[in-house]
Parts: C-alpha cells; sequence; structure tokens
C-alpha cells in the first residue's frame, strides 16, 4: 500500500486532517493549542539512505541534510518535513511522545517525502514530489488571498498549500488591508517580506509564540493575529517584523 494509502487508514485520521491544513481552528474561531512535547523522533530505513527537509525548533529551521538513521531530541521542536533523496529507498518516520507512538514510511519507488504536525498531537501527512523542501530564499513574497466560506484563503502549490485559511485575528487584518479594494473577496495580490519594501502598507511586530505559530500586532488600528505554522515554508525563521501590502490583481 502506498504511503498516501496507509496515511488515510491510520488511526491518526482526525489529527492529520488539521495537521494538512497547518492552521486549525476551534469551532470559536480560535487556534488549537494541543501542544504536544516530543520526546524522540526516529528517521530510519535504508541504511545510510541520504535525505533532505528541516524541522523547525522554538521559531527556526533547523536542515536535514544527511544519512539514514537520524535522531532528533530536543525541546522545542514544532514540526518536520522530510523525504528521500533517492526514491528506491525506504524512510520510516517514529516519533514516541506522551501523547503515544506513532510511525508511517515512505517505502521504496515512492517518491513523497513525511510531514509530522508535533503542535496537533503528532500527526503526520504526506509531501507530494512537487513541493520544494528547500531553504526559502525569496525577499518579498507573493500571494492571491480569496474569501472562502467564511475566512480568507489562499493556495500556493509551489509549497504544497491549497485553500490554506487565515484565522484567530488575521481575517480582520487582511480586511483592514483590502478596505480600498473593490471585488477583494473574488482576490487580491498580498506582498509580504520580513524587511521593508518601497510601498509597503503595514508593518506587523512579533508578538510571540504560540502553537508552533505566532502572534503579529498591527499598530494601526491596534489588532493582533496568528500566523500558523505553515509560515515556516516561506522562512527559515521566525520575522520579528512583517511589512505587507494589498493590491488589486490586475495591477
Amino acid at each position: 500500500m502506498s504511503l498516501t494509502g496507509r496515511l488515510v487508514m491510520a488511526s491518526l485520521l482526525p489529527v492529520m486532517l488539521l495537521a494538512a491544513t497547518g492552521c486549525a481552528t476551534t469551532k470559536s474561531g480560535k487556534t488549537a493549542s494541543t501542544t504536544t512535547q516530543v520526546a524522540r523522533i526516529e528517521l530510519t530505513g535504508t541504511s545510510g539512505a541520504q535525505t533532505t527537509g528541516f524541522y523547525i525548533r522554538d521559531g527556526r529551521r533547523v536542515d536535514l541534510d544527511g544519512m539514514l538513521p537520524v535522531t532528533i531530541a530536543e525541546p522545542g521542536v514544532s514540526q518536520l518535513a522530510v523525504r528521500k533523496t533517492n526514491k528506491m529507498d525506504n524512510l520510516v518516520v517514529s516519533t514516541k511522545s506522551p501523547s503515544g507512538f506513532s510511525s508511517t514510511n515512505s517505502p521504496p519507488g515512492d517518491a513523497q517525502g513525511i510531514r509530522l504536525d508535533l503542535e496537533r498531537g503528532g500527526g503526520m501527512s504526506v509531501i507530494p514530489p512537487e513541493e520544494s523542501l528547500s531553504r526559502p530564499h525569496n525577499s518579498l513574497i507573493v500571494i492571491a488571498p480569496y474569501w472562502h466560506e467564511g475566512t480568507w484563503v489562499f493556495e500556493d502549490a509551489k509549497v504544497g498549500l491549497r485553500q490554506e485559511p487565515f484565522v484567530a485575528g488575521v481575517p480582520e487584518m487582511i480586511d483592514c488591508l483590502v478596505k480600498d479594494i473593490p471585488s477583494a473577496r473574488q482576490g487580491f495580490r498580498l506582498t509580504c517580506s520580513a524587511s521593508p519594501f518601497p510601498g509597503f502598507q503595514k508593518k506587523l511586530l512579533w508578538v510571540r509564540a504560540e502553537s508552533g505559530g505566532n502572534h503579529y500586532r498591527l499598530e494601526e488600528p491596534p489588532m493582533e493575529g496568528w500566523l500558523c505554522p505553515a509560515m515556516f515554508r516561506y522562512f527559515a525563521e521566525t520575522p520579528k517584523e512583517l511589512y505587507v501590502r494589498a493590491d488589486p490583481k490586475g495591477e
């Protein structure tokens, strides 16, 4: 059975579905806050097989470019993304935490990677072959949010995101950014950077980390929102400042 099939059939399915979005919410709209302190992560399989990927520890990306086996036993690890360089190798990801033990593998012939979300109870999900795990280097990030089922979402196939929702105060920030853009809910262009760029509209200041993501504050008007762990698909470490601008799609 393929890696996808085994993951779908696993008993951790409810947790995995939350992890797949990266920005799970409760019915109240608040971010889920079930933090799991993982004692040990094991990457095993074909001895000496080359792997690539990263894990996030205390808001900073740590690159994984080495040979199996690999053990990660550090505090503050919130997520892991890994794949084997040669698809004919076997890759096994196992984690043991206070909430239990889980394990899955990418068998020989399977080019998919494995994502482990430690902030969602150790849920695992598939990383498709086309999703890059390389260290992000873009100084400017451009996405195209739109309104879907009661919140702002966006797509970015390059980093494996589909209908990724903004939650916990960020939709209200976006409403502020797009107030002068007609038909913004049909889609607009959002530019973001960790450094100032010409024409930026608002500056967000880092407040604190929580549930694998980070809270940011907008000073005018005063607002606070939470950006989920998916931000680390764009940044190698937590930005202390974020500069943003919203424009109509066609401009």
